[in-house]
């Protein structure tokens, strides 16, 4: 890759300085507006989103004191950004100090990290489009991240995957931008910035490939590098690479102290994570490479949007430009990386969703230099705004059920009006449970294990439960099925001997299960739909709650 400027582009997007610096304000107000709203969904429910409650728990444990981490399978950023909030929010009198422990306060914290990193990210992107390309190319990049729905969704949630996507971005927009600096200065910065960024997540790893890349990348200043002997060559790349892996180590050290006092379970509890979210094995129909593509960017992007985007990577991949090679290897790199395993979790390509946005605004621009050019700007305004419809109604559905109450909520409160103090509630399942705080006595957490030895075959079911010592049973059901929740024909057991008192479930009003084919990440039991959202009031499960008869 050479180290000469980029030429311009062809018919560059190029408004006025005004209206970029308004243009880019109304875009970060609606990625803010988008990220923000519903931010409270769920309430103390402790797994409203699975994983929160783990990164939650050690932001408490900072917070309580307890330095030492009880797993490396989250590093220390994200959770000290969360008491860092918390922290704040106690100085402003928003929160009490012995809301310490409490759920909700915790989550919370936790959700306006993510959505305050993702509303950065969409500035880091308009600043990195802008370093090479012109500034109308820069908005549209932008403004297709502010309502790309995959990031729009995970940035309501408070783990990791939001900040990690403003990491890498942020790490990309430093690459780029000090290609022309003293490579001493440049490569400990950059290493710097890359251990920050696996501070926040390990998968960060994959922003290395083109830091080595440019290790071999000469400036205009220097000699071409073609003239010189291999060895002299590969030692000055060496070297480079050691002082940023020397930086990159000394950051993440720095936030993370306890992997150097405990570096056996530090590596045991890294390598799993990485390896049980690379891990291949399965049909390749199941690995990453298919169903990222086929169904994560897809309904995350919105088709369009998705299309836009593999034609502006093809775009650039052909021109080859210094900067979009460095955007390009990490894209490759991340993708590969994350597509080898069959966990396919959708919130596993938010790190690739600024890249999408910035190869999808590639593709723009290039279809809108074959307009005239006094209609480009408003040809390629237009098709941007066709691009993006799918992905901005996804968000509006998304953020709708979002604020609505959780059906696991309405459950919790018809359980509350009609317990009486000495009755106690068998809930079966795990992620169905209700809020755990304050803690109710009264209902405990079993499953369809603990079912099956109360009801063999032959047995009265609600003869079983009372001799128990139980008096209502929930049970929840979904089209995410979890081997912790009643299997069909134990539920059917409990109705035949149970009363039904109350059903609360995720359909609008007069909506029938059959007619209704919401589309979930069948990895994740997140009780929201990530698309088809026709006939979904609110997320949660079915849930039944039964009364043993008397």
């Amino acid at each position: 890759m050479s180290g000469a400027p980029d030429p311009a582009p062809a018919a560059p997007l190029r408004p006025p300085r005004g209206r970029v610096a308004l243009a880019l304000l109304l875009i970060v107000l609606v990625a803010a507006a988008a990220r923000f709203h519903g931010l409270d969904f769920g309430g103390r429910l402790p797994y409203a989103r699975p994983d929160e409650n783990r990164v939650a728990g050690q932001a408490a444990r900072l917070l309580a004191g307890e330095w030492r981490p009880a797993s490396f399978a989250y590093p220390a950023l994200v959770p000290l950004a969360h008491v860092g909030v918390r922290q704040v929010a106690r100085a402003l009198g928003l929160e009490e100090a012995s809301d310490a422990g409490e759920l909700a306060a915790g989550y919370r914290a936790g959700r306006i990290v993510s959505a305050t990193a993702g509303v950065a990210t969409v500035l880091l992107l308009f600043a990195l489009v802008r370093r090479r390309r012109s500034a109308g190319e820069a908005l549209l990049a932008a403004g297709l991240l502010a309502l790309a729905h995959l990031h729009v969704r995970d940035s309501h949630f408070g783990v990791t995957d939001t900040p990690l996507a403003a990491a890498t971005t942020a790490f990309l927009l430093l690459l780029t931008a000090t290609s022309e600096w003293p490579r001493a200065r440049r490569f400990a910065l950059c290493g710097a910035a890359l251990g920050m960024a696996a501070a926040v997540k390990q998968t960060a790893v994959f922003a290395a490939l083109p830091l080595l890349v440019e290790a071999f990348a000469a400036t205009p200043a220097e000699r071409p590098l073609g003239g010189r002997p291999l060895r002299v060559r590969l030692g000055r790349a060496a070297a480079a690479l050691l002082l940023a892996a020397g930086c990159a180590a000394a950051t993440f050290l720095l936030i993370n102290p306890f992997a150097l006092l405990e570096p056996e379970r530090f590596l045991s509890d890294v390598l799993f994570e990485l390896g049980h979210k690379t891990e291949a094995g399965g049909p390749l129909a199941q690995r990453g490479f298919v169903t990222h593509a086929t169904f994560t960017l897809r309904h995350g992007l919105g088709l369009p949007f998705a299309i836009a985007a593999a034609l502006g990577l093809l775009l650039c991949a052909w021109r080859a430009r210094r900067a979009d090679a460095i955007v390009l290897l990490f894209a490759a790199a991340y993708y590969l990386g994350m597509g080898n395993g069959t966990r396919t979790f959708v919130r596993y390509m938010v790190p690739l969703v600024p890249l999408a946005a910035l190869f999808a605004a590639r593709t723009l621009v290039a279809c809108g230099a074959l307009a005239p050019a006094r209609l480009r700007p408003l040809a390629i305004v237009a098709a941007a705004a066709a691009l993006l419809a799918p992905s901005t109604a996804s968000v509006v559905a998304s953020d709708r059920l979002l604020a609505a109450r959780d059906s696991r909520l309405l459950m919790a409160d018809a359980l509350a009006e009609r317990i009486g103090p000495n009755e106690r509630v068998a809930w079966i399942g795990r992620y169905s449970w209700p809020p755990e705080t304050p803690a109710d006595p009264r209902l405990e957490r079993r499953d369809a294990a603990w079912l099956a030895e109360r009801l063999p075959a032959g047995v009265d079911a609600g003869e079983a439960l009372r001799t128990a010592g139980f008096d209502w049973v929930v049970v929840a059901d979904h089209w995410l099925r979890s081997p912790f929740d009643a299997k069909p024909e134990q539920v059917a057991r409990l109705a035949a001997a149970l009363d039904e008192v109350a059903t609360f479930g995720p359909l609008a009003e007069g909506r029938a299960r059959a007619d209704v084919a919401p589309l979930f990440d069948r990895f994740d039991f997140l009780y929201l739909p990530y698309a088809r959202f026709d006939g979904v009031a609110r997320p949660g499960p079915f849930l039944r709650l039964f009364r043993c008869r008397r």
